[in-house]
């Protein structure tokens, strides 16, 4: 953490110090709890919205500037992510990131259900940052589904179907571009995976109000009333052929 120089979105580290026996961390209190916490209290899923400019957006953010600094976390999952009082992000626990321009990332490291496809091929080749945009598509999924795309009860299977499968279920009433968002992010090839600075210039992350419903009358110059829409997306969509509106009513902006 020192390293990264107290960057934003960080937890802060306000000291250290070691006795003959342990070595401590003195860091900031986040009193609004880590966002596994949040997802248990809110039934397992969270507004896909909110997980977007709240959690994945602030989180790519602080990778990015990682990356730059050649620092891979390694180990992204809601247990990690941390939320102060007013519900702010904050990315802690760095103890199995890495400093690539010191070490090469062979080891595997990490928590199954959010490692990587080349983190299966321990001491192969190293990996890069990549694995950090994996465990981010992996989140943004989690966040929003309740569970991760690949887990099953059986440790063998999940990490086979991490290597392997490119099936992923994804519930129709959230928008494609988070569908989209979360492919990319799992691209099974790190070669042909974004970075993170990439991905901040995703449609899902630059214009997550677009995704949200908006409707108002609007008056047309034969006197006729039209009902506009605008942003509309896919799940949108459907919704309103439950209003009844006739078709020729209706402008799409």
């Amino acid at each position: 953490m020192r390293i990264l120089g107290g960057e934003d979105g960080l937890v802060e580290l306000y000291a250290v110090f070691q006795d003959s026996g342990f070595k401590y961390l003195v860091m900031e209190h986040c009193k609004g709890g880590d966002l596994f916490k949040t997802l248990m209290m809110k039934g397992g899923s969270l507004d896909e919205h909110w997980v977007c400019t709240e959690i994945i957006t602030p989180l790519l953010r602080v990778l990015t500037r990682m990356h730059k600094d050649t620092v891979i976390h390694r180990d992204i999952k809601p247990e990690n992510i941390f939320l102060t009082a007013a519900l702010r992000f904050k990315l802690g626990d760095l103890g199995l990131a890495i400093k690539t321009d010191e070490e090469l990332p062979f080891t595997r490291s990490g928590t199954l259900d959010y490692m990587a496809p080349e983190l299966k091929l321990k001491g192969i080749r190293p990996y890069d940052e990549k694995v950090d945009v994996w465990a981010t598509g992996i989140l943004a999924y989690e966040c929003v589904v309740g569970k991760p795309p690949f887990e099953v009860n059986d440790e063998v299977q999940t990490a086979t179907m991490i290597m392997y499968s490119n099936k992923i279920n994804f519930p129709s009433k959230h928008s494609t571009q988070w569908q989209d968002f979360v492919r990319q992010a799992l691209e099974k090839k790190p070669h042909m995976r974004p970075t993170a600075a990439a991905m901040l210039e995703h449609p899902w992350i630059r214009c997550p109000h677009a995704f949200a419903l908006s409707l108002s009358p609007l008056k047309g110059s034969n006197g006729n009333c039209y009902l506009s829409v605008i942003f509309l997306n896919d799940s949108q969509s459907n919704l309103l052929s439950g209003l009844r509106i006739p078709a020729g009513r209706i402008k799409y902006c």
